[in-house]
């Protein structure tokens, strides 16, 4: 019994040594569908000035990460902006991103031709399932919210008096069909 137990203490010895994972020297390559996503070539590599929790900022090339305010929006200020995290809504295969739309602004009545999922991360989102888009008739869906793009339902969204962000996800491709009145394609699509 005393020889299995001074077998099983040199066994985990040598793994506490030489078996466990220690960090890697290099920084592997950004994953290709991740093009956007915080990496340790395009975040900062120290805490601001004045920062009370400096002396704990995570090694970025360990947890690389964008503040708010450093995220890279692509799209138009004051309207709707668009950052991807990985993948692209407008190619095969999955993607996330987060969406932003500035006060005033919604979608027209349009669907996906694939489900798609959203949590409200900031503001409210104002929403209908109406084929006429009417603002005075959207409902409120706050910070928290799960929502599901049902594939083929008509909708309509945007944010009334606040900005709002979404986390959006699916598979893509995923284009905004527009519909008329009567619920019937339009012949234009977008991203």
């Amino acid at each position: 019994m005393r020889n299995r137990i001074i077998i099983i203490a040199a066994a985990l010895a040598s793994i506490g040594s030489a078996g466990i994972a220690q960090p890697a020297a290099t920084v592997p390559p950004k994953p290709a569908n991740a093009p956007g996503a915080p990496w340790p070539d395009n975040v900062p590599k120290t805490a601001p000035a004045g920062d009370p929790y400096a002396a704990f900022y995570p090694d970025p090339t360990h947890v690389p990460f964008f503040r708010p305010d450093q995220i890279p929006w692509v799209g138009e200020e004051g309207k709707e902006q668009q950052y991807n995290l990985y993948g692209d809504p407008r190619k095969p295969g999955p993607y996330a991103m987060l969406l932003k739309w500035f006060p005033g602004n919604y979608s027209e009545p349009h669907y996906h031709p694939n489900p798609r999922y959203a949590v409200v991360i900031s503001g409210t989102w104002w929403a209908s399932s109406s084929n006429e888009k009417d603002v005075t008739k959207t409902y409120p869906l706050g910070p928290g919210t799960v929502v599901t793009d049902v594939m083929g339902t008509v909708h309509w969204d945007g944010a009334k008096d606040e900005p709002v962000v979404l986390l959006l996800t699916g598979d893509g491709p995923s284009p905004n069909v527009r519909v008329d009145k009567n619920g019937k394609p339009m012949g234009k699509t977008n991203f």
